[in-house]
Parts: structure tokens; C-alpha cells; sequence
């Protein structure tokens, strides 16, 4: 078995033994920075897509050196991804386990995913939507078997947007979640989310995409389904993000995502962001992994929940809708782009 796994008849430890972990936790946080052995770690990066990996990956190399540990003496370290077509994903994860690493870093709720189904032993640091609808949490926090990372209340992230939207959007009567063809995770968090929105009198409707083309005709045949917005919810690989703008506007359906501080909402191909804003997600799955190296057990990393949350839309785009912002939506952004 892993050093790092729960057995699979006691996902959390007793109370006597939690009394002798804590114990060794306390004084493992006064040994600074181990001497990792002659033998160096094996760190797998694994994400769903290309993107962005390289300035995430150099975010979490940088703070690890920071921390002491540096590439190739420390620990080696080797990246996996399914380049453009998801339905890779798993196999990706196999290719991960083969390689034989001793702690994954996955970026990416998606990744994480198709991590956790591949192994229960392998310390998994990663991005997660729900950790409770997943099985990685009971109470939301403490991991309940090999996973713990950044993590976000995705029923109550998603419901406030929807609401941010239906501000934006007057007479706005559903919004469609569009998500990647065979996601595991759409069933386990949108019946709850579609209960919680309808209260809020909005509806959600939901799909699943496996191409360019699916997303493409998905987009389109959005005003004849009664949605007025759509979000993408890792289906933004499968066309360009122009071209999705392109067709949105040409629809005349507003874009919202839960991207902020990036690209989409500043260029105006996304009418509305709102979403999570962490310390760095890179930077704390680093600090968690140092906790790990000094002999911290993963149940006692808790999952880094986020430090606020951010609005930012952008004016052109609401004006090539036909849309107004409205005073109070002016005075809660963050951010309004032109």
C-alpha cells in the first residue's frame, strides 16, 4: 500500500491515533525543510488539456524551490495531459500510475477526477468542484480518502452567477450548463443546482458535448430552448473561444463563466465572470505538498477553500447584446472592461 493511502476499511484514523499523528504533525512543522533521502520523489503533473499548463506548472516548480525543493535533486518530475480529446482522459490517468509516481498534482477538476478513479493509493493535490458530491469530503474540508487540493462550493459558485446573470439579463428564464460528453461530475452536482435555481425562478438546462461540431449546434439552438446565457464548464477546449463568442453574439445569447482575471471576460468574449479568487491555486497545492514532504498525513491538509470571490463584465459586450448594466451590478464588480 501507498505511504500516503487510507486503508480501504478506515477512511479516517481513530481518535488515539489522531492524538499521536497530531503529536508527530506539530513537531514535523519544526523540522523545516527534510533531507527527502537518497531516493527522489516522483511528482506526475497531470491536467485534461495543453492549456495553460506551462505558466501553472512554472508557478508550482517556482514555489516548491522557494520552499527548498528543487527539480532533479529533490524530486523528478514529469507532465501527462490528453492534449485535445478528453476521451483520453483515462487513459492518460493509466499512463500517469504506470509511470509509478509518489504524489499527482492535478490541475483541474476534470483531472483530478480521472485520477482519483485510476488510483485510491497515490497522494492526489488537486483542483476539485465539490468535494462532498465526489466523495473526497464529509464535512467539505478534511480529505476522506486519497484527495485533497483547492476546492470551491460549485452549487453555491454556480447559483450566484445564475443570479448575476438574471441581474444582467432581464426576463432571463434558464441558463444552459454546456459540459464535456461523459463527465462524471454533471450528475453529481446539478440536480442540486437545478433545484436551488428554480427557486430562484431561472432554469437550468444541461447538456453534454463530445465535439467542436456538438458545442457549435448546442450554441445555436440555445434561444429555441428558452436559455438566454450559457456557461462552459470545460467545454471551452473543444472550439476556440472566439468562435464561440462569435456564434453566442450572432444567437444573441449571453456567454457567463466562472473564469475571472483572465482573457474572456476582458477581450468581450464573455459577457459576465464571476469566480473564485484563491491566495494562487499553484502556489497553494505547493504549500500542501511541503506538509506532505515533512510527514504531514493528507488527512490532516485540509482542502484550501477560496479567500473571496470576484465580479468583472465587460461593457462592449453587454451593448453588442443589446444589454444595460444595471447600478447595482456597476457598483458590486470588481471589474468592468470597455
Amino acid at each position: 500500500m501507498h505511504p500516503g493511502a487510507f486503508p480501504p476499511s478506515e477512511s479516517m484514523a481513530t481518535p488515539g491515533r489522531r492524538k499521536i499523528l497530531a503529536a508527530a504533525v506539530a513537531f514535523a512543522g519544526l523540522a523545516g525543510t527534510p533531507a527527502l533521502g537518497a531516493r527522489r520523489h516522483r511528482i506526475g503533473f497531470f491536467s485534461a488539456t495543453t492549456g495553460g499548463s506551462p505558466i501553472y506548472q512554472g508557478t508550482l516548480l517556482g514555489r516548491l524551490r522557494d520552499l527548498g525543493y528543487r527539480h532533479e535533486e529533490h524530486f523528478v518530475y514529469r507532465s501527462f495531459n490528453a492534449g485535445v480529446d478528453l476521451a483520453r482522459l483515462p487513459l492518460s490517468a493509466r499512463e500517469l500510475i504506470a509511470w509509478r509516481p509518489d504524489l499527482i498534482v492535478s490541475n483541474g477538476a476534470l483531472a483530478t477526477a480521472a485520477a482519483a478513479a485510476a488510483t485510491r493509493e497515490i497522494p492526489i493535490f488537486g483542483h476539485v468542484l465539490d468535494t462532498r458530491a465526489e466523495g473526497y469530503s464529509v464535512d467539505g474540508t478534511v480529505p476522506a480518502r486519497n484527495v485533497t487540493g483547492v476546492t470551491v462550493d460549485f452549487v453555491a459558485l454556480w447559483l450566484k452567477m445564475i443570479e448575476l446573470a438574471g441581474r444582467l439579463l432581464p426576463g432571463l428564464r434558464a441558463v444552459a450548463l454546456i459540459w464535456p460528453a461523459g463527465n462524471p461530475l454533471l450528475d453529481a452536482v446539478l440536480p442540486t443546482l437545478a433545484k436551488a435555481s428554480a427557486k430562484i425562478g431561472i432554469g437550468v438546462l444541461a447538456k453534454q458535448c463530445a465535439t467542436g461540431a456538438e458545442l457549435r449546434s448546442e450554441i445555436a439552438s440555445l434561444a429555441r430552448r428558452g436559455a438566454q446565457a450559457f456557461s462552459l464548464v470545460y467545454s471551452a477546449t473543444l472550439l476556440p473561444p472566439e468562435q464561440v463568442a462569435e456564434i453566442a453574439l450572432r444567437q444573441r445569447v449571453a456567454w457567463v463563466d466562472s473564469e475571472i482575471d483572465g482573457p474572456l471576460v476582458r477581450s468581450g468574449a464573455v459577457l459576465l465572470g464571476y469566480g473564485p479568487v484563491y491566495g494562487a491555486p499553484a502556489v497553494d497545492l505547493a504549500n500542501q505538498i511541503q506538509r506532505y514532504f515533512v510527514g504531514t498525513p493528507l488527512e490532516y491538509i485540509p482542502f484550501q477553500m477560496p479567500v473571496g470571490y470576484r465580479l468583472e463584465v465587460n461593457r462592449t459586450t453587454a451593448s453588442r447584446l443589446g444589454l444595460k448594466i444595471p447600478p447595482d451590478i456597476e457598483i458590486r464588480a470588481h471589474a468592468i472592461h470597455d
